[in-house]
């Protein structure tokens, strides 16, 4: 069933399926990425949404475009969800990406000033549409369009909030200093260039150490990734892709579709026949996204890892690559490389009235309230 407002300008539209739904505007939409002027990542583009709805099978779709004379210029794809937000049944609309993708925003082209108005479209058609409680977008960079979406909402007197949730750190490859070979390197601490330049030397002692580059999502290349990934402590955990059959559909698919689009990268570290480290890759838009990662742990006392992630940044400026974007959180061996993060969090918008004021206020005020007072010490 679709809604449909605001004749007279911009069009949106709300449309309720299954994946289906996603693959009908799929051209448009991927069309729609391909346009956009702002600094769009990604994570947006119709196929992760396609792979991880397909994956994992979701029904509960809702799809909201906006479109200007016609031609697509929003989208934004939720999932429909009942549950318990803090104990408190709710109905949610949530954002249509696998967590694998740790970052999020609405599609989203045209000029600021038309942009704006396709947002407050948008906006109106979620707004009139009475079947959801809270709306919960995870992963939502501080640059995203998305708030706009919460801007809008505040105008309408709908209870919003935000919640810091990661930075991630991000190496810039612009304006390097002079100083030779690995010039990124300058920026870091005298005692971690020293070790990483130290461990690559007794590593290439070992053997020839080389680093391999993959553009093509062949399933021998992905099958060494994953063999790579089950011997560390995430296969021992079951947080590695192939512990999970819908993991792997997810990735194999978004990995052919990586491929066809030309934004594959994958990078494996050899030392001689041996792979000792591996990472899955995303270049779009002049920059490098490490989307997963792992090494041999058999090999830990060399931090084949870092010395891999060095290797990669030089087949990044090789590229003319602009920037080496971590994702996910900012671990500490993320932060030996850079003191610049992008930050990461959670957009929330409660239905206007009694219940979405008292979800509103369980969530930011007396959750934190209740932690604040735990963590206290009781009286002596």
């Amino acid at each position: 069933m679709a809604l449909i407002i605001d004749r007279g300008g911009p069009v949106a539209e709300a449309i309720s399926g299954g994946p289906e739904v996603l693959e009908s505007l799929a051209s448009e939409w991927a069309q729609l990425c391909n346009e956009a002027g702002r600094d769009q990542n990604p994570f947006c583009r119709p196929e992760w949404i396609i792979a991880y709805t397909q994956a994992y099978d979701l029904k509960q779709i809702l799809l909201v475009t906006a479109r200007v004379n016609g031609r697509l210029r929003a989208v934004l794809p939720l999932v429909r969800e009942r549950g318990n937000m803090w104990g408190v049944p709710a109905r949610k609309l949530c954002r249509a990406a696998a967590a694998d993708a740790p970052r999020f925003d609405l599609a989203l082209t045209g000029d600021d000033s038309e942009a704006a108005v396709v947002v407050r479209t948008l906006w109106h058609c979620l707004r009139d549409d009475m079947s959801w409680d809270v709306i919960e977008l995870a992963g939502v960079p501080k640059s995203a369009a998305c708030w706009w979406l919460m801007t809008e909402a505040e105008k309408d007197g709908f209870p919003t909030g935000y919640r810091s949730s990661s930075r991630t750190p991000i190496i810039s490859l612009t304006d390097l200093p002079d100083t030779g070979e690995d010039p990124w390197l300058a920026r870091t601490s005298h005692n971690f260039r020293g070790q990483l330049r130290k461990k690559t030397r007794r590593l290439q002692k070992e053997g020839q150490l080389r680093l391999e580059r993959f553009d093509h999502a062949t399933p021998e290349v992905l099958e060494r990734y994953y063999e790579l990934e089950r011997s560390t402590w995430k296969g021992e955990k079951g947080y590695d892709i192939v512990s999970d059959s819908r993991r792997l559909r997810f990735y194999n698919e978004i990995a052919r579709a990586l491929e066809r689009l030309g934004y594959l990268s994958i990078f494996f570290l050899a030392l001689d026949d041996r792979l000792i480290a591996g990472n899955i890759c995303i270049t779009s838009g002049g920059k490098l996204f490490a989307l997963r990662c792992a090494f041999d742990p058999a090999f830990g006392s060399y931090s084949p890892g870092q010395i891999l992630i060095n290797w990669v940044l030089r087949d990044c400026v090789a590229r003319q690559l602009s920037e080496f974007d971590f994702m996910g959180d900012d671990y500490e061996y993320k932060r030996h490389w850079t003191s610049q993060t992008l930050d990461h969090g959670y957009c929330y918008i409660f239905r206007r009235g009694l219940f979405g004021r008292a979800l509103h206020a369980l969530k930011f005020r007396v959750v934190p309230l209740g932690r604040t007072l735990f963590r206290r010490p009781l009286p002596g």
